[in-house]
């Protein structure tokens, strides 16, 4: 009877020696995302956030900003939210698929007198 729990101890114990290692902790939880970039280009940090969250990305190629993102098992939706602001960008969901392109300069018309 004491093995079971002499088993589920060890395992306890190597899950918080390999955490401890590592220098981060695992996220588990569904639906989240976890990116840390320093100085990246917003087509890089959002290759990541596609594979994490298995979403076709979708990014205009002018869309140029280097950001930088620091987020541990952080729902998707605040993330995309984080890294459109950063870039300057909006963004549209249809389906699986996240359209990402810069925000639309307001135009100015001159007055004529």
């Amino acid at each position: 009877m004491k093995r079971p729990a002499i088993l589920i101890c060890s395992f306890l114990f190597l899950a918080q020696v390999a955490l401890a290692l590592n220098g981060k902790r695992a996220c588990s939880r569904e639906g989240t995302v976890t990116i840390h970039a320093r100085d990246q280009d917003i087509q890089k940090v959002l290759r990541i956030f596609a594979e994490q969250t298995h979403l076709k990305i979708v990014v205009l190629p002018n869309l140029r900003r280097v950001v930088s993102a620091d987020f541990d098992c952080q729902d998707v939706r605040y993330v995309l939210d984080a890294l459109a602001v950063a870039a300057d960008a909006r963004y549209r969901i249809d389906g699986e698929v996240v359209r990402i392109f810069p925000k639309r300069r307001p135009t100015y018309v001159p007055i004529s007198n």
